[in-house]
């Protein structure tokens, strides 16, 4: 059984249009945290191995088509000058850990763009102007 964890663009309520490869080969099991800190790269975050908090959601694979389809999408290569490597990371689910596949973004961040809440959903709907019309 494989499992994703997403914590940026895919997270279900961000609404990005990528978002329909989850809903086609995957299904949202849980919220989840896993270690590590996220930062804001750009509209977009990466998340960097380190010793905080980043929430995010697990989903259940359930065609492994959608991995090819997001390292895509993520500019994932094991090749120099990607942004992201899809790894495998142990991930926290009910106070249980669970393996998951997920995105470390793998150039060098800007410290100053460090998300404090470890929650990229909470950033972007604090300096989303489009959320403080809703």
């Amino acid at each position: 059984m494989s499992y994703l964890f997403v914590y940026g663009t895919l997270l279900k309520n961000y609404n990005h249009p990528n978002f329909i490869y989850l809903k086609k080969y995957a299904k949202f099991k849980y919220k989840a945290v896993t270690k590590g800190n996220l930062y804001k790269i750009s509209w977009y975050p990466g998340l960097k191995n380190a010793n905080g908090l980043v929430y995010g959601e697990v989903y259940k694979i359930k065609n492994i088509k959608l991995l090819k389809i997001l390292d895509n999408y993520e500019g994932c290569n094991y090749k120099e000058g990607y942004e992201y490597q899809r790894v495998i990371k142990k991930i926290t689910v009910k106070n249980k850990k669970i393996k998951a596949y997920t995105y470390l973004y793998r150039k060098k961040i800007n410290r100053k763009n460090f998300i404090i809440r470890g929650s990229f959903l909470k950033e972007w709907r604090y300096h989303s102007k489009s959320y403080a019309k809703n």
